[in-house]
């Protein structure tokens, strides 16, 4: 799986107009963007909150899975947005749903597209809680899980900051740190 890791080019971190710190996150192997995106701006404002492997990020649960991200000694969160293509079993499924979607109203569609990711969050995140339990000394840990930047500003900074930036604020600096990452 190394090969779909992402790296953040030595020559982004110069010409960012945000400063990415502290200087080893570069060097942390993440799995992919949106993880980058979270561990700096979650040691940027939540105090005393630092990415290290197999401690804060990429904490080994049951079943050789891993979390995301450890908060606190009993909050752990993952960033999982939600794709049809990636969340579907199904491909046949999946391509019926959207062969047949194209017939319909603009605003059903919405409706469709918007139950069905509410329905594989909800999946999503009953695999990860029944994971997250089944882990010695996480059985009674609470499971964030946000699917977008909105959520996470709201489940994650918000919450877990002193001073937490706008949301308007939070996604700028998400822009520019994706901007910075390559695959």
């Amino acid at each position: 799986m190394t090969e779909n890791r992402v790296k953040i080019q030595p020559d982004n971190l110069i010409n960012l107009s945000i400063q990415f710190f502290p200087e080893r996150i570069p060097y942390i192997r993440f799995e992919s963007k949106s993880e980058v995106c979270c561990a700096i701006l979650m040691e940027r404002y939540i105090k005393g909150w630092q990415c290290n492997i197999n401690e804060t990020y990429q904490i080994p649960l049951v079943q050789n899975k891993k979390a995301d991200f450890l908060i606190n000694p009993n909050i752990i969160f993952e960033y999982h947005p939600i794709s049809l293509h990636r969340e579907m079993m199904s491909d046949d499924a999946r391509r019926s749903i959207e062969r047949n979607l194209k017939h319909t109203k603009k605003w059903v569609q919405e409706e469709i597209k918007d139950a069905i990711r509410n329905e594989l969050y909800m999946q999503y995140f009953a695999r990860r809680q029944i994971i997250t339990k089944a882990t010695p000394g996480f059985e009674t840990a609470e499971l964030i899980v946000a699917t977008e930047v909105k959520g996470f500003w709201r489940k994650v900074i918000q919450r877990f900051s002193d001073s937490p930036p706008g949301i308007k604020q939070l996604t700028y600096e998400w822009n520019d740190i994706m901007k910075a990452v390559n695959r």
